[in-house]
C-alpha cells in the first residue's frame, strides 16, 4: 500500500471516530437547535452538521485522486495477490497416476420412470488391489454409496450383472488417508457414465482443505481402474 493511500485510511478512519464519537445526542445537547433549524441566539453559536463537518476536502493532498491508477483496485490486487502467493507457498502440486479398486456391500432396485435406479453402498480403495507398482500419492479408502440411473426395467436389471446396462451414476462418500504422505479425511466424489457391458468413464475428485485431487477415471463396474490428474498437499 502506497503512503498515499495509507495517509487517506487514516483520514478516513478519523472522519468516522468524529462521527461516531460527536453523535446525534451530543450535538443536540450542546446546539438546542432541530436539524432542520439555526438558533437565532447570537449568543448560542450553531454548531456545524457533524456529518458536513466529517466530509474530506477534496484539495488535501492525503486524498486519492479518482484518476490515479494506483487507486483502490490495486489495494485488493495486492492483497488478493498476497493470499494467493501464501496458498502456493505452502502446496505441493503434482500429476499422478494410479489405480484404485471398488467392491461392493449391498444393492437395492428401485423403479423409475425412465427405468431403474440402483444404490449401492461399497468401498473405494487406494491403490487398487492388483497394482504391483502403486503409485504413493493417494492412499487410503472411502466407504460410499452409489446411485446409479439404468436405462432398463428394474425386472431386467437384476436377472443380469451391473454394468449390463448403460448407466449414469454419482458416488459419494468419506475419503481417510493420505495425499502427499498428508493425512486427510475429506469428501469424495466420483460420477460418471457407464457403457452398455461395464465401461466406466468418469471424474474423481477428493476436496480436502489441507489435501486434495482432481482426477480423471476410467474403469469397469464393481472391479476399480486407474486414474489420472492433479494431486495436492
Amino acid at each position: 500500500m502506497t503512503s498515499r493511500w495509507r495517509r487517506a485510511c487514516i483520514a478516513a478512519g478519523a472522519a468516522l471516530a468524529l462521527v461516531l464519537t460527536a453523535g446525534p445526542a451530543q450535538a443536540a445537547t450542546a446546539n438546542p437547535a432541530t436539524p432542520d433549524q439555526t438558533s437565532t441566539d447570537p449568543a448560542v453559536p450553531a454548531l456545524p452538521d457533524p456529518a458536513i463537518a466529517a466530509r474530506p476536502d477534496p484539495a488535501d493532498p492525503a486524498l486519492p485522486d479518482p484518476a490515479d491508477p494506483a487507486g483502490p483496485a490495486d489495494l485488493g490486487g495486492d492483497v488478493q495477490n498476497q493470499a494467493i502467493g501464501l496458498v502456493l507457498l505452502r502446496l505441493t502440486l503434482r500429476t499422478a497416476t494410479g489405480t484404485f479398486g471398488t467392491a461392493a456391500t449391498g444393492i437395492t432396485f428401485e423403479p423409475t420412470l425412465t427405468g431403474c435406479r440402483l444404490t449401492v453402498p461399497g468401498v473405494i480403495t487406494f491403490p487398487g488391489p492388483d497394482d504391483a507398482d502403486p503409485d504413493p500419492a493417494i492412499v487410503g479408502s472411502a466407504t460410499a454409496v452409489t446411485t446409479a440411473s439404468v436405462a432398463a426395467p428394474c425386472a431386467d436389471a437384476q436377472r443380469v450383472p451391473p454394468g449390463t446396462y448403460a448407466d449414469t451414476f454419482t458416488c459419494t462418500g468419506t475419503f481417510t488417508g493420505t495425499i502427499l504422505d498428508v493425512p486427510v479425511t475429506a469428501p469424495l466424489s466420483y460420477r460418471g457414465t457407464t457403457a452398455v457391458g461395464g465401461a466406466i468413464n468418469a471424474t474423481l475428485t477428493i476436496s480436502g482443505f489441507l489435501a486434495g485431487a482432481s482426477l480423471v477415471a476410467d474403469g469397469r463396474v464393481l472391479q476399480g481402474g486407474s486414474y489420472s490428474g492433479i494431486v495436492w498437499a
